[in-house]
């Protein structure tokens, strides 16, 4: 019985502990399913761990100065993708890549378990699916933490039991994913760093490198395609050799660049134009144009005509049509450029007729044009140089007033020597706007008398983490401030840059970019020790943000902090104190006519339940709904409005920060509210939106002044090509080549035809049509830095391609009228566009010391002969002998039997371009794209079975 009582017990003993047992894990599950994440397929990681969330993470110990330098110096980082295609999404911008960070100890020091701070960028968010994570995220695979920092920037450290440390000649490699895709070895930024606690931070050293050499090349399909249906891939040299196989024009008698609007020329008569003969009689309505120009070139002003061998200038009218006797595109052209260039070899003497010093300016340039000559080198400022010239005449004029160069020097800073060179070119090619973009989260560039703390912080990036030095390291800048990540102009910088444009022609509009895109002002204003001292000093102390404001929101640059209040009294006082100040520093030589204010990309949410702003609308009962973005923005745009125009100052912004959206279609706000004399548009989306579509018409048809900017024609921070070893973003198209900069044309204005026009218009014509031409006054190139940092990098993306923009906005080609569009006309246009370039523009550009792009060869194999092709004409192709191990041109009908590198190289050899590899078994394109096809057909299988869709794929 005793025995039987016993086992009694203890059968409900176990049942007991079984039931405890029970509890332990189904609690231990809950708490694992809230605190952990399922380790699926390419799951790498988790926000929380149990074991830390149940006792508290312990820390590791601090690292010394030493193992800092030691990290620095001996371990090895790389940064490779592994796969775009690992989300199982098609295109678009969800879903996400994966990516491994190595870190390899090729010292001969161990790197122990101690708390470093490995800091580095990232384009994309890094584990955006569990965004945020303000308490860092666990990498399962190496034991590291990762936090988002802020902006691009993220810092790794070492957990405690889970970090095996990195023995010397070990390596430790991090699987992490990524939003996104990664598609461009540009994606990635140079000069990580390591730190620790109180220590001084060291550069990662073999990432301190512009070539990227850290970073592994992209040459898989699932690394060069964002998803398995993009249609876009690197081009193959068959497939450049095409490209390239344009038709040379015959050379004129005369060649002018920018085309002129129309040239007559009489080859049988002749003049020498020598330059130390030629003097210029001066024409006391120019004076000042006459004195720069002779200096420049070195000739004599005389106040008495000679009677031989001499320019002689007139100010009169120019009226383009009557001169010439034809009609021209609707756009029009500009008056008080225009200008009457000719000469006569009746008395060696050279005539020019214009209204004003811009166009006696512009025909100088076009003289220069014609007498250069690139065995000259420099053309008129060569001593002794003579040129023979026909008897010829131009008649010009620009098509647009506007003709423009957008500088974003915000992200990465270009220094004052570098902008002066792009003045100096852009005159040369009739460019007139210089946009500079001074301010932005990562960095604010212009000196404001009164408020040293814009570019004392807010000018400088550092390793700070308190933030009251200077702004995050961003974009590559690394933890010091002597990189592109620093600096600014002073109030003297400005003005010289000013005084010098004012000389070329070229005005300069500042823009500073409110209310989104602020974080450098935002910080800088609300730093605490300068905020003290103002108040010590009784000084204005401004509040452009609401420090108690709650909201949670990230804008697409991943900043939570970076938008100014519209609702502040203190925010329309720090404008103020900006236009007033910028406006003194232009007063007395180039009057500033117009302010930009960006108004671009404000994050969704930044104003939401602000307090200020319902106090402000009269809506903080908690029963009314609080003011919307778009009523927000309106606002501040007003305000902002209302303070340039009580200055005579015109206001320009981005697109979208003048457009409301409380219907399906955007609209622009209503040109009537602000008093402001001009205001200015700058359209740079895409030509076709579906969420604003027509609204450069719209812009236009209710008189604002639009200037077209668009990104996939005109953003020269894009790839020329579409491959991964080009420089540039890809978000607007994956590549803008100089062709597709030459291809704008009014006609893109009406790509969005097919989309409903917003239902509050109620003349739909001004959807439809552009009832005012005249207000499309230009277009813009823009090149904004984020992957930008070096002078070389600037002048290689802008180069040749604002050439083609330079061509469009001056001169309007006759095929453009045709509404079918004249393909003959075009190509013959284009072939002419490309010898100008390739037989003189290019070799100006060299005289400038321009770091112009060379496009790599084209090539093609025929019965084992090597046929090559160069962009541009005068070009040529060389290819590395490994017999040699040297550099040489190639023959024409070179035999090739094994692998061979190529590169083209500019016609003075200075230049070269990245180099390819031809293989003589793979040198037909169409057994590329058939081997691709097949691989991207399997990958489209296999993504369809996952999905269970049925995919349409063209192959």
């Amino acid at each position: 019985m005793r025995i039987l009582q016993r086992y009694r017990m203890h059968v409900m003993f176990r049942k007991g502990l079984h039931r405890k047992i029970a509890v332990v894990v189904l609690v231990s599950s809950v708490m694992l399913l809230l605190f952990s994440r399922h380790r699926a397929s390419y799951d790498t990681g988790s926000k929380r761990l149990l074991y830390h969330v149940l006792f508290g993470e312990t820390l590791l110990p601090d690292p010394n100065q030493g193992l800092i330098d030691y990290f620095g110096e001996y371990v090895q980082l790389n940064i490779s993708v592994d796969s775009n295609f690992a989300s199982g999404q098609l295109l678009g911008w969800g879903g996400f890549f994966t990516s491994r960070l190595t870190l390899s100890n090729t010292g001969s020091r161990d790197i122990p378990q101690s708390l470093w701070q490995l800091y580095g960028y990232f384009m994309r968010q890094v584990e955006h699916e569990a965004f945020p994570y303000k308490d860092g995220f666990y990498i399962w695979s190496c034991g590291l933490k990762v936090f988002h920092v802020d902006g691009y920037l993220y810092k790794f450290q070492p957990v405690k039991d889970l970090f095996p440390g990195i023995p010397s000649g070990t390596l430790l490699e991090c699987l992490i994913k990524v939003n996104a895709f990664q598609i461009a070895k540009t994606d990635s930024f140079p000069r990580w760093y390591v730190t620790g606690k109180d220590l001084s931070p060291r550069i990662v050293a073999n990432t301190d490198d512009e070539s990227l050499a850290f970073v592994s090349d992209l040459t898989r399909v699932e690394q060069y395609k964002r998803r398995p249906d993009d249609k876009s891939s690197p081009l193959t040299l068959a497939e450049r050799y095409d490209m390239y196989n344009v038709p040379v024009a015959k050379s004129a008698d005369i060649n002018v660049f920018p085309t002129p609007f129309h040239v007559e020329v009489q080859t049988n008569l002749r003049m020498v134009f020598k330059r130390d003969n030629m003097k210029i009689v001066n024409e006391a309505a120019f004076a000042q144009e006459i004195k720069l120009f002779a200096e420049l070139s070195e000739m004599q002003v005389v106040y008495a005509k000679p009677t031989r061998n001499y320019i002689k200038i007139t100010k009169g009218p120019v009226d383009v049509i009557k001169e010439v006797k034809k009609t021209t595109h609707t756009l029009g052209h500009v008056a008080n450029e225009s200008y009457i260039l000719e000469s006569k070899p009746e008395d060696n003497s050279i005539h020019i007729v214009t209204p004003t010093s811009t166009g006696l300016f512009y025909a100088f340039q076009t003289l220069e044009c014609i007498l250069f000559a690139p065995e000259a080198g420099a053309g008129l400022t060569v001593e002794g140089a003579s040129i023979s010239l026909p008897k010829f005449r131009v008649v010009d004029a620009p098509r647009f007033s506007y003709r423009g160069l957008h500088i974003d020097v915000a992200r990465n800073f270009a220094s004052l020597d570098e902008v002066l060179k792009l003045v100096d070119v852009m005159s040369v090619y009739k460019m007139n706007k210089l946009h500079l973009h001074l301010s932005d989260d990562e960095g604010w560039r212009l000196e404001i008398p009164g408020l040293p703390e814009l570019t004392e912080i807010g000018g400088n990036r550092c390793h700070d983490p308190p933030g009251e030095r200077c702004l995050p390291p961003q974009l590559g800048s690394g933890p010091f401030n002597d990189t592109s990540g620093s600096g600014f102009y002073s109030v003297s910088d400005y003005r010289e840059l000013l005084t010098y444009a004012l000389e070329k022609h070229v005005q300069v509009i500042p823009e500073f970019d409110m209310p989104g895109h602020s974080r450098a002002a935002i910080k800088a204003v609300h730093a605490k020790a300068y905020q003290q001292k103002r108040r010590l000093e009784r000084n204005e102390v401004y509040t452009i943000v609401d420090e108690n404001d709650k909201n949670s929101f990230m804008s697409g640059q991943h900043f939570s902090d970076n938008a100014m209040n519209p609702c502040l009294a203190s925010t329309y006082k720090f404008v103020e104190k900006i236009i007033g100040a910028v406006q003194e520093m232009h007063r007395d030589i180039q009057p500033l006519t117009l302010f930009h204010f960006g108004g671009d990309e404000v994050a969704k949410g930044a104003w939401k339940d602000s307090k200020p702003c319902r106090n402000l609308f009269n809506r903080a009962s908690w029963f009314s709904s609080a003011p919307t973005q778009y009523e927000l923005m309106q606002h501040f745009v007003t305000r902002v409005a209302r303070i340039g125009a009580s200055r005579g100052v015109s206001l320009g912004a981005w697109e979208d920060g003048l457009i409301e959206h409380t219907e399906e279609k955007g609209l622009p706000f209503p040109r009537e509210t602000f008093q402001n004399s001009e205001m200015y548009s700058y359209v740079w989306k895409q030509p076709k939106e579906v969420s604003t579509p027509h609204r450069a018409k719209l812009f236009a048809n209710d008189d604002y002044k639009v200037v077209l900017s668009y990104g996939s024609y005109l953003y020269f921070d894009h790839p020329y090509e579409p491959d991964p070893q080009e420089r540039g973003l890809y978000w607007a198209a994956r590549s803008v080549s100089t062709r597709d900069a030459w291809d704008l044309t009014a006609h893109a204005l009406d790509a969005d035809d097919d989309e409903g026009c917003p239902k509050r218009v109620k003349n739909k014509d001004a959807c439809y049509k552009l009832l005012k031409p005249q207000n499309v006054i230009g277009i813009q190139a823009e090149v904004w830095s984020e992957v930008i940092r070096t002078d070389g990098h600037i002048e290689s993306m802008l180069f040749p391609r604002l050439l083609a923009v330079a061509e469009r906005a001056w001169h309007t080609a006759s095929w453009e009228d045709d509404d079918t569009t004249n393909v003959i006309k075009k190509e013959r246009d284009w072939s002419i566009f490309v010898s100008k370039v390739g037989f003189g523009e290019l070799h100006r550009l060299e005289a400038f010391d321009i770091q112009y792009r060379v496009g790599p060869p084209g090539a093609r194999l025929v019965n084992g002969r090597l046929l090559v092709k160069t962009e541009f004409p005068g070009q040529e192709v060389e290819y590395y002998s490994e017999r040699t191990r040297e550099w040489s041109r190639v023959e024409p009908n070179m035999r090739v039997t094994q692998p061979i590198r190529l590169r083209a190289s500019s016609g003075s050899g200075r230049l070269k371009s990245r180099e390819v590899i031809l293989d003589p078994k793979q040198t037909s394109s169409s057994v590329g794209i058939a081997t691709n096809s097949i691989a991207h057909m399997i990958i489209l299988v296999v993504v369809a079975y996952k999905h269970f869709v049925l995919l349409n794929v063209i192959v």
